[in-house]
């Protein structure tokens, strides 16, 4: 495997150069402006989302009425709401009058809001979209765990590492962990049974941690990581449930917008596993990433997934259908292979 690693798989003018994919693809987003990229996406799409949220309280009716002069603008808003909060509550807008909700309740106790049928008080949609636009986004003051000045490095796990090929780049502290490493570079560590610690303090350097880690890791802290890579890993692990495990452990050791890497082989053309491709973006997603970069090499396919701040990881769920979408064309084939076995068991009695 060392063999494979150093001499065929990473040569620049190799078929396929999947750890200076990986090198550029870090340095791009964290040198590069696609961190700020991402943030900016995200905060668009927080805007578009509740600029539709705001119109879907208005009804068109009303609206027209409005712009004909028919109904005063703040007769028009109290009415919207008054029908948004009945609907809300599971009854209609002439139930909940006989129910005596008043739409002006809110007005009359000095309330911001319209009193609904439960007591609850339901704020004016406008002044959240108002308030959302206002607010930063939930993932701005995380992205700070991961914006990385030009002299520091990014730690980067290298899971099932071999030779630690990442260890040649100095903008890298690469930490290579193995199950039966090749080299001393590389520490040994069942990274499917691996401890997670607490996070490590503000004050607590974490390179100074992650260099001094002892041989064989037992345990490491979370949100701890810039980078975590699986770099011909996953298809190597016997089923899907294992595969899930791992991608959720990589949720729980990367801070917030961190990356995960994922290198898988495939030498046919980009489309003929199009659908597996499809199914583990969206296994991977579910746990708490969403998709930042693909590409389609030679033999290999090449996936970036960024942690999206405050989702929650799904730690354990092995029964999620989720868990089952992180197959490989393999894992149908066991079945085949169990009744070939047995069919060959039977000609050796002959």
């Amino acid at each position: 495997m060392q063999t494979l690693a150093t001499e065929h798989w990473s040569r620049p003018d190799g078929p396929e150069c999947r750890i200076q994919w990986c090198k550029d693809v870090c340095t791009d987003f964290f040198h590069g402006g696609g961190l700020q990229k991402a943030l900016d996406k995200d905060r668009r799409r927080r805007k578009h989302e509740l600029m539709r949220c705001r119109d879907r309280q208005y009804e068109p009716n009303t609206i027209t009425q409005r712009e004909r002069g028919d109904v005063p603008a703040a007769q028009s808003q109290l009415n919207s709401a008054t029908r948004f909060q009945c609907q809300h509550d599971g009854v209609s807008g002439v139930q909940g009058q006989h129910d005596g909700v008043s739409g002006v309740q809110g007005q009359h106790d000095g309330v911001s809001g319209y009193q609904g049928q439960h007591g609850n008080v339901v704020q004016d949609q406008r002044d959240d979209v108002v308030q959302g636009q206002q607010d930063e986004e939930p993932g701005i003051q995380a992205a700070f765990e991961c914006v990385i000045k030009p002299n520091d490095k990014i730690c980067l796990l290298d899971v099932g590492s071999c030779c630690n090929l990442f260890q040649a780049f100095p903008q890298f502290l690469a930490v290579g962990i193995d199950i039966s490493p090749a080299t001393e570079s590389v520490h040994q560590c069942d990274f499917l049974h691996v401890d997670m610690q607490s996070p490590l303090a503000d004050y607590v350097a974490v390179e100074g941690v992650l260099s001094n880690l002892p041989r064989k890791i037992e345990s490491l802290p979370r949100e701890s990581f810039h980078v975590v890579v699986f770099s011909l890993l996953l298809e190597y692990l016997p089923s899907a449930a294992p595969r899930w495990r791992c991608c959720v452990k990589a949720h729980e050791l990367l801070k917030a917008n961190g990356l995960l890497l994922i290198v898988t082989p495939d030498s046919k053309h980009v489309n003929h596993n199009a659908k597996q491709m499809k199914s583990w973006k969206a296994a991977v997603e579910s746990i708490g990433f969403t998709r930042w970069r693909y590409a389609k090499l030679t033999h290999i396919h090449c996936m970036a997934f960024r942690k999206v701040p405050g989702a929650a990881s799904r730690a354990g769920d092995d029964e999620s259908p989720a868990a089952d979408m992180l197959y490989i064309p393999q894992d149908h084939n066991s079945a085949d292979d169990e009744s070939l076995l047995g069919a060959c068991d039977s000609l050796t009695t002959f």
